[in-house]
């Protein structure tokens, strides 16, 4: 098990969009995550990353 930390704010988003995976990871087919959830944005999923 990896645990991933950092205090780098520019790093903070991808930290927290990791935390949001490991809170679903055993959901089991989960398509979309729950309403109430924020997904976290980082400015590696700009332009053609972005949804």
């Amino acid at each position: 098990m990896l645990e991933f930390r950092s205090n780098n704010t520019v790093h903070r988003p991808v930290i927290e969009a990791l935390a949001l995976i490991r809170r679903y990871a055993t959901a089991g087919n989960l398509t979309y995550y729950p309403f109430r959830e924020t997904v976290p944005e980082h400015r590696g999923t700009s332009g053609d990353w972005s949804a």
